[in-house]
């Protein structure tokens, strides 16, 4: 008897023992369950409300507005505008990952001249693929955007009529430098005054046949906020906000070298952008990116210092203008106006409270927000759309900020990717 007893009280121990463990499991369960949706919650709710709620209280960079101008819709990509695969399976990529970020460039004599992200220019000789630095404006660390007030950023060059390559730094100012003995002169610097303002992004520049040289001051922000400009909507223009700003503070002015001499000649211009003289030095293109919009700034004679629509409504946001070998002009298109895709910096044109937050965010965000792709357009004379080359997704080329016809052939640069284009140009 006694073993039966003891035999009952062992049994009601193990089923106590696995009641005891099943609870446990219950538990434990509940436990995770509780963890996992309370994580959830957190990632999910708290934590984007929170820094919802820090963005909002932060002071924004700028004070946007609605826009006065408002860009129209797209144009049909159809006629001289329709897509094609020119740049996307016939250009060739030179110098692939041998440089970063060639803004802009200038040939001469089988070498092709531009600025990098890095603060360096360089020397490319297109015939033996060879590449030499042969000046740096800025000191070490370089490369990244966070480094560029101490590196430097080159953005536009041109020769001179002595042959100098004449390079205006979007940080320091505007240099010659002679590239056969690679002497480096700075011509004068950013914080040089004009009119009371001091020079914030000079961007891009031509020279006039008595040497005098016409450039840009596109922003009242500097190069690593230009989208900043774009952001606020009012008078002048920044690289990394001036997509969403839609600000005429755009300038455009010249400097006599043999006076050392600067003055403003067209002011209110939204991100004032590339630039070309005509060729009888009568005016000035000037890109206004924003806008989608080229103006033809008067430099001599009765309209002096006046401003005309040379073309508008592009079918993207104009950089730099080069002439062509028909007599017209070639114009890098730095990000497509697309009908058939989203464009953030169209859509925003009259929501400012939106660009306000907005600019309070990483500007990476932005810029990916840009529809990739690679387009530049060929107009004539009078302005008039007569060509296109597209890499529509920008597969091979993107974001073209600027060209050049040599031989025969068109080569492009762009101020984010790490090769220069080349591309033959059919008649």
């Amino acid at each position: 008897m006694s073993n039966i007893r003891n035999r009952k009280h062992a049994d009601g121990r193990i089923k106590n023992g696995q009641k005891r463990d099943e609870d446990g499991i219950q538990n434990d369960g509940f436990r995770w369950s509780l963890f996992f949706k309370m994580a959830i919650f957190i990632i999910v709710v708290l934590l984007p409300s929170c820094i919802l709620a820090f963005i909002l209280l932060i002071d924004s960079p700028i004070e946007a507005e609605i826009s006065k101008y408002r860009t129209p819709e797209p144009p049909q990509l159809t006629g001289p505008l329709a897509t094609n695969d020119v740049l996307s399976s016939h250009c060739e990529r030179l110098f692939e990952g041998e440089l970063k970020g060639p803004e802009s460039i200038a040939i001469k004599s089988g070498y092709l001249y531009t600025g990098t992200a890095d603060g360096k220019i360089l020397q490319l000789n297109l015939e033996q693929k060879t590449i030499d630095t042969i000046a740096t404006l800025g000191k070490p660390p370089c490369g990244k955007q966070i480094d560029e007030e101490r590196s430097g950023r080159p953005l536009g060059v041109r020769f001179d009529v002595n042959g100098n390559l004449i390079v205006l730094d979007a940080y320091f100012g505007m240099y010659k430098i002679n590239v056969t003995s690679r002497d480096v002169h700075q011509l004068f610097p950013c914080s040089w005054k004009i009119k009371g303002q001091e020079l914030n992004l000079l961007n891009g520049l031509d020279i006039a046949s008595d040497g005098v040289i016409y450039f840009t001051d596109s922003s009242r922000f500097s190069r690593k906020d230009f989208i900043l400009d774009d952001l606020e909507g009012k008078p002048h223009g920044s690289f990394a906000f001036v997509f969403f700003s839609f600000i005429t503070s755009g300038r455009l002015l010249k400097y006599d070298p043999s006076k050392n001499k600067t003055e403003v000649i067209c002011r209110g211009l939204y991100f004032a952008n590339g630039v070309q003289l005509s060729e009888d030095n009568s005016y000035v293109l000037v890109s206004e990116t924003p806008k989608a919009k080229i103006q033809k700034c008067y430099i001599s004679g009765p309209k002096r210092g006046q401003l005309e629509t040379f073309a508008e409504n592009l079918p993207g946001m104009p950089d730099d203008i080069r002439p062509s070998g028909s007599g017209g002009y070639w114009v890098a298109m730095g990000s497509c106006r697309d009908a058939d895709r989203f464009n953030i910096i169209h859509r925003l044109q009259q929501y400012p409270w939106i660009r306000n937050q907005l600019a309070k965010t990483q500007k990476t965000f932005i810029k990916f927000a840009l529809p990739r792709c690679g387009l530049v357009i060929e107009v004539d004379k009078e302005g008039k759309v007569i060509r296109s080359l597209h890499d529509r997704y920008g597969e091979t080329v993107s974001y073209v900020s600027t060209i050049e016809e040599y031989h025969g052939y068109l080569y492009t640069g762009s101020f984010v990717t790490s090769f220069i284009g080349k591309v033959k140009i059919s008649k």
